[in-house]
């Protein structure tokens, strides 16, 4: 799968000096490897449905998707949680 291009904040390029970057990027790693994981399950495309790990520039994990996917991830939400609605 294509990373694509690089998007960050503007204040990306600072960091801070000792701070704990791996553990940041590890949790966000696993947590986007399981997003993924549930995506294929529901048998999505995980082309344009994909988790990205990354670390902020204060060491704590981010998981970036595209709004393109942001907004199909909100529409199933959506349409999951019609269903689930109880009659008033």
């Amino acid at each position: 799968m294509n990373a694509g291009p690089w998007i960050g904040d503007a204040d990306d390029g600072f960091w801070v000096r000792g701070g704990d970057y791996l553990t940041g990027f590890r949790e966000a790693e696993a947590a986007a490897l399981a997003f993924n994981r549930a995506v294929l399950k529901a048998g999505c495309d995980a082309e344009l449905i994909r988790a990205t790990p990354h670390v902020g520039p204060r060491g704590e994990g981010v998981v970036w998707l595209s709004p393109s996917a942001v907004e199909m991830v909100a529409q199933f939400l959506d349409s999951v949680a019609c269903g689930h609605k109880r009659s008033a």
